[in-house]
């Protein structure tokens, strides 16, 4: 378990790892390597830290109380809002915070991933970095469209494997 955990830990640091060098190179050349290097952990060490400690303390509650485990149940959303109640009306403004970093998030991901559509080939290469964007969008709402969450992820679960075994052959 504690390898599976630190497993899943590590994985999300050094998937973003092959997209840094896109978001940092605007950095002037007369930056020294250990402030990057500090600038970059202090940032991904605290954001995921936090992250982990608000999802430490949700599971903690989907296991003790029945409330949260019933929101549980129902969606990821409804948890957040389970975990906020004790706030009342400022636990929905919060629930709404976090709906919106989502979105937030999702925005980097989005413009990294275009960088690997640009690397597949001279033609892939010549069409602009927003239209990339446009492309991976338009595609992921066609598959958010497709159904509720249960069959998004067994869109993900029968795709993702081709993709990821695709790329390999790629690289």
């Amino acid at each position: 378990n504690r390898l599976s955990f630190f497993s899943l830990q590590f994985s999300v640091p050094v998937s973003w790892a092959a997209a840094s060098s896109d978001f940092y190179v605007y950095y002037p050349p007369s930056t020294r390597g250990y402030k990057s290097f500090l600038m970059i952990f202090t940032g991904l060490f605290t954001a995921f830290v936090f992250v982990n400690m608000i999802g430490v303390g949700l599971a903690s509650g989907v296991a003790s109380d029945p409330l949260w485990q019933e929101a549980y149940d129902t969606s990821s959303s409804a948890l957040i809002l389970a975990g906020y109640s004790g706030l009342n009306g400022f636990g929905k403004f919060c629930g709404v915070i976090v709906a919106l970093g989502v979105i937030d998030n999702n925005c980097p991901g989005t413009y990294a991933s275009t960088l690997g559509c640009q690397v597949l080939g001279r033609y892939p290469k010549m069409a602009p970095r927003w239209l990339w964007v446009c492309v991976i969008r338009a595609h992921l709402l066609c598959l958010r469209c497709r159904g509720p969450r249960d069959h998004l992820f067994l869109i993900f679960q029968n795709t993702l494997w081709r993709s990821w075994g695709i790329g390999s052959w790629f690289s």
